[in-house]
């Protein structure tokens, strides 16, 4: 348990019932859930919540000052479990938490800019340098140490002004996350941030090779050089992903002379990816992407990533063909149709009340189908440039058909293990292919 701030009072309200608390915990779980533990005048308040019936999982809400005199604000709270000896409530806080500062004027977030993240799940080797200077007696030494990463975010011009943002990442003491800061001239308005959000989490995970997730965010109209803070901060309630494997095609933990790709990805990829996140569902194709690294067998591994692949495929054919073809024109095909339902009205005996799921699939006939699933998959193969070996076609004419029908891959262990690490790289290399990425690629496998 990690104590984050008492609670001098507040008030803790589920529906119409209110309850003033005189005291409270906040705390932050092992887990990562964040829990409030609130310490109530009596039973009663608890005892008309346990009689209500109308909400499987009724919510709290939470506004308070803490004992730093910090206001504290929390949407959404779950109940967790009741001490009848001590009237106390545990109640997990259901997405996030806000801490105004006592001198925070402006208590609306997308009215400032975001500063910091702390991103959690995110494995880098830093590339850039910092030097200092440590003396022994009148002896000066000159050291330096590798502890930070810059990187240039920037976004075709569009609804976000600017459209470029110097970022920098850095350890955060004392834990394995990493703080995600924007540095420098341009600041990025939080309500900006959170249209690019989403992506920007899509893209560090697929770097990362693994899920990451924003912990906390640090926002307001001020935020201290000297440590890590801020006037508004928002925290996030949710479990600590259990990930036991990273992939490392994309060079995001290389060795330290091998170069910046991490900023070079940013600045030249970061932009390409956005705009296709319009077209391309990156959230789900990232995770299962990622997710296959820890399944426990290669079996299920590729099977995720089969229909991973075909997937990809489908919105990939629905962006250079986004709109479904008509074989004849609408004219004139409503003569077709209107003589088609006339011969279903005529033989309703013969097809037994079904007469109207005939009627439902004539429209159907005149739209011209995209191709089969084969096709699909050599199209986006092509579209990204990535060469269609013997070994990839075996995967999609004999493989797929295997892993989805027979729950099989390959001939034996080995055959079916490379066939799997082949998949996993011709995706990554799609994916990388399809954003410009043009840099170092590792050999997994």
């Amino acid at each position: 348990m990690n104590e984050l701030f008492k609670v001098k009072k507040g008030n803790l309200s589920y529906k119409d019932k209110v309850e003033n608390i005189h005291f409270g915990i906040i705390y932050k779980e092992v887990d990562g859930l964040i829990i409030l533990e609130a310490f109530l005048n009596s039973d009663e308040f608890y005892k008309k919540f346990k009689a209500d019936k109308e909400e499987f999982k009724p919510f709290f809400t939470f506004k308070g000052v803490s004992t730093e005199l910090d206001e504290i604000e929390i949407p959404k709270l779950r109940f967790w479990k009741y001490e009848f000896e001590k009237s106390i409530i545990h109640l997990i806080i259901n997405n996030y938490l806000i801490k105004y500062r006592e001198d925070e004027k402006i208590k609306n977030v997308t009215e400032h800019s975001v500063h910091r993240m702390e991103l959690e799940g995110f494995n880098h080797e830093f590339y850039d340098i910092t030097e200092f200077q440590t003396y022994d007696g009148n002896n000066k030494h000159n050291s330096w140490t590798r502890d930070h990463t810059k990187a240039l975010l920037h976004i075709n011009p569009g609804d976000i002004v600017p459209n470029a943002y110097n970022l920098l990442f850095h350890n955060l003491p004392g834990s394995d996350n990493i703080v995600l800061s924007i540095t420098k001239n341009f600041k990025l308005k939080y309500k900006d941030y959170l249209q690019l959000k989403e992506t920007l989490v899509d893209f560090l995970s697929f770097l990362n090779g693994g899920t990451v997730t924003i912990r906390k965010e640090y926002t307001g109209s001020m935020y201290y050089t000297d440590q890590l803070g801020s006037s508004i901060e928002i925290s996030y309630s949710f479990k600590k992903l259990s990930i036991n494997g990273h992939s490392d095609y994309f060079p995001i933990r290389v060795g330290r002379f091998q170069g910046n790709w991490l900023g070079q990805a940013f600045v030249r990829c970061f932009s390409k990816f956005y705009d296709l996140s319009k077209m391309i569902d990156w959230s789900s194709i990232v995770y299962s992407l990622n997710s296959a690294n820890n399944l426990p067998n290669y079996v299920e591994r590729f099977y995720l990533l089969i229909t991973l692949f075909e997937k990809l495929a489908k919105q990939y054919s629905n962006i250079l063909e986004p709109k479904e073809k008509l074989i004849i024109s609408t004219e004139d095909f409503d003569i077709i149709k209107e003589k088609l339902e006339e011969i279903i009205s005529q033989n309703k005996n013969i097809l037994c009340g079904k007469s109207e799921i005939f009627k439902n699939r004539i429209n159907q006939l005149n739209i011209s189908k995209k191709g089969s699933v084969e096709s699909r998959l050599i199209n986006l193969l092509n579209g990204a440039n990535v060469s269609l070996s013997k070994e990839i076609e075996e995967i999609i004419y004999i493989d797929r058909n295997n892993s989805v029908h027979e729950g099989k891959v390959g001939d034996d262990f080995i055959d079916g293990l490379e066939k799997y690490y082949l998949l996993d790289k011709t995706i990554r290399d799609i994916i990388l292919n399809l954003i410009g990425y043009e840099g170092l690629r590792k050999k997994v496998g």
